[in-house]
């Protein structure tokens, strides 16, 4: 579940599909979500964006530094544990006035 985390923390842009987990960690500025509307569709534009990358090595650079990036501001135990202390104090305000 977390192959493109691991892969944009290498620097590396992700080509996936806009669902699931992969549509919240990738972003369009560290690399391509592809609609699944259909399945034609989608292998066209999966193959698509592959091919961008594979042709243009300045964009794969840029998409790559911007993936490191996002999981260096994302997804750290730092981040992830000011989230869930967020969270935790959102739930406890929510409890404090229930009867």
């Amino acid at each position: 579940g977390w192959v493109c985390a691991e892969a944009m923390a290498a620097g590396r842009p992700v080509v996936c599909l806009d669902l699931g987990g992969p549509s919240t960690i990738v972003t369009g500025n560290a690399g391509y979500k592809v609609p699944a509307h259909s399945h034609t569709e989608a292998v066209r534009t999966l193959a698509d964006a592959m091919t961008l990358l594979a042709r243009d090595p300045a964009r794969r650079e840029r998409l790559g530094q911007a993936a490191r990036a996002r999981v260096a501001q994302s997804f750290t135990w730092e981040h992830r544990t000011e989230r869930l202390n967020e969270l935790y104090a959102d739930a406890a305000a929510g409890m404090a006035g229930a009867p």
